[in-house]
C-alpha cells in the first residue's frame, strides 16, 4: 500500500495532464528505494528457502557443488545489476549539474511536457547556456511542441515571439506577441515590446515612405486589426484575472490597460 501510494504522488510527472509548476523527474529516483527493498527482501527469502531446502535433503557431492555454482552466479548477477544501477545513478546525478543536461533528461523522460519544452526552448535564446550563438530556429521547434499541447500558454507565445524577432519574421512576431499581452504573467513585458515594435514601425514609415498614403494606410489598418483582437482578448483575460482577486484595488480594468497600450504608441 505504501509503495502504491508513493507512485500515486508521482502522477504529475507523467505529462498526462498540464501542471502549473515544473516538476523535475529527479523525484522518480527515491521510489527506487522502495523497489530495492522489495527486491532485496525477495532475494533473501529465496536464498533462505534454498538453504533450508538443501539442509533437509541428502545431496550427492556433485549437486552440492552445483548449488555453490548457482549461488556464485546469483551473486555475480546481483553485483552486475548493482553496478549497472550505480552507473545509471551517476549519469542521472551528473545530468543535474547543468540546466541544459537537466532539461535534456527531463524531455527524454517526459517529451510532451509543456513546461519542459518551454524551458528548453528558452535555453536556446540564452547564449551563456548553449554557446556563443543564439539558436532561435531550434527554440521555435520546442515552442511549437509546447503549443501543440497548450495553444494558450502565454509564456510560450511570448518567447516564441522573441525567437521570431531574432529571425526577422515580423508577421509571426506580431501574432505571438499579441497573444502574450492579455496574460497577467507576460503582460508587463509584452506591452513594452509591443509598444517599441510599433513605434519603430511608424518611425521607419515616416523616414522612408514619406507621403505615400497607401503604405501609411496599410500599416495603420494592420495595427488597428491587431489592437482590436488584443482588446477582445483583454476583456476575457481581465475578467478571469479579477475573478481570482479578492482585493478590489488590485483588480484590473481592461479599458484602462488598453488605453495604456495605445498611449505608448505614436501611430498618428
Amino acid at each position: 500500500a505504501v509503495f502504491a501510494t508513493w507512485f500515486a504522488t508521482l502522477f504529475p510527472i507523467t505529462g498526462i495532464m498540464t501542471t502549473g509548476t515544473f516538476i523535475a523527474d529527479r523525484l522518480v529516483l527515491p521510489c527506487t528505494v522502495a523497489s530495492s527493498i522489495f527486491v532485496a527482501k525477495g532475494l533473501v527469502h529465496w536464498m533462505m528457502f534454498a538453504q533450508h531446502y538443501n539442509n533437509h535433503r541428502a545431496e550427492p557431492p556433485s549437486r552440492g557443488k552445483m548449488g555453490m555454482v548457482r549461488s556464485i552466479l546469483l551473486v555475480c548477477c546481483v553485483m552486475a545489476l548493482l553496478s549497472q544501477l550505480a552507473r545509471q545513478t551517476f549519469r542521472t546525478t551528473k545530468s543535474w549539474m547543468t540546466r541544459f543536461d537537466n532539461l535534456s533528461m527531463t524531455l527524454r523522460t517526459c517529451p510532451n511536457s509543456v513546461k519542459g519544452n518551454l524551458e528548453f526552448g528558452m535555453l536556446h535564446l540564452q547564449p551563456e547556456q548553449i554557446g556563443p550563438k543564439l539558436q532561435p530556429a531550434t527554440a521555435i521547434r520546442y515552442f511549437d511542441k509546447a503549443l501543440m499541447r497548450n495553444n494558450n500558454f502565454c509564456q510560450v507565445n511570448f518567447y516564441k515571439a522573441l525567437a521570431h524577432q531574432h529571425l526577422n519574421e515580423w508577421e509571426l512576431y506580431e501574432k505571438h506577441m499579441a497573444k502574450a499581452i492579455p496574460c497577467e504573467e507576460t503582460m508587463h513585458y509584452a506591452i513594452q515590446y509591443w509598444q517599441n515594435y510599433w513605434n519603430m514601425q511608424f518611425s521607419q514609415q515616416h523616414a522612408h515612405v514619406g507621403n505615400n498614403q497607401a503604405v501609411k494606410e496599410f500599416l495603420k489598418q494592420n495595427f488597428q486589426v491587431q489592437m482590436e483582437a488584443i482588446q477582445r482578448d483583454l476583456v476575457v483575460a481581465v475578467e478571469d484575472w479579477n475573478a481570482h482577486i479578492d482585493n478590489v484595488q488590485e483588480r484590473l480594468d481592461a479599458a484602462v490597460v488598453y488605453r495604456g497600450i495605445l498611449a505608448g504608441i505614436q501611430y498618428g
